[in-house]
């Protein structure tokens, strides 16, 4: 590092101290803006003279600008030195926000989300605001559910699914049927009848 730009780092710093802070009379340092507040511009002399942060942003000790809420945090109020997560149940994608919003159906948001989360295949989520994985029910047998999903899909006819958590429906084996919806087995294909495609033909 050269002198020239070591002797730079000490004047930006020393500048950025100054907008940071105000001078009181005779005073040998500045003081910060207080952690809420930030200050951008020379010859302050007061706390007063410092600004109050915006909703939607903090401002920590002695900050000379605001910081806008990252994703997944917000704060509706002036004057924060802090951003605050959004709860469980609630998300935030962009920065700079002053609310979170309602996690939707078929996911889960977990606190400081920046997006939702979908429901894992096997299981979903038929209300808004679930807070965990847990939160996503499993799928019933005789039922599907895909990743994302708002609902369990029942079995079609020529399908079943014996077990709980399943993401897809099983075709009947060749020689079996199921004429029904949400089944959880086929059956054998009757005397006199040919079973074809998994669905019953007479």
């Amino acid at each position: 590092v050269t002198e020239d730009a070591k002797r730079f780092k000490v004047q930006r710093e020393a500048y950025e101290w100054l907008l940071s802070g105000y001078c009181k009379e005779s005073a040998v340092v500045p003081t910060r803006c207080e952690a809420g507040t930030f200050g951008n511009r020379t010859n302050r002399t007061t706390q007063d003279d410092c600004f109050i942060c915006p909703a939607g942003s903090s401002c920590a000790l002695g900050a000379s600008e605001n910081t806008s809420c990252a994703a997944g945090t917000v704060t509706n109020a002036k004057g924060r030195a802090e951003c605050d997560p959004c709860a469980a149940g609630r998300y935030q994608t962009d920065k700079g926000e002053t609310s979170c919003n309602e996690c939707p159906r078929g996911s889960y948001c977990e606190p400081r989300s920046a997006a939702a989360t979908p429901c894992p295949a096997g299981r979903f989520g038929d209300v808004i605001g679930n807070k965990a994985e847990a939160d996503c029910h499993r799928c019933p047998p005789g039922f599907a559910c895909r990743r994302g999903s708002d609902q369990k899909t029942a079995c079609f006819a020529g399908s079943f699914m014996p077990n709980a958590s399943a993401e897809k429906c099983l075709l009947c084996d060749p020689g079996t049927s199921q004429g029904n919806q949400r089944e959880t087995a086929c059956e054998a294909c009757q005397p006199h009848c040919v079973c074809s495609s998994a669905l019953k033909f007479q």
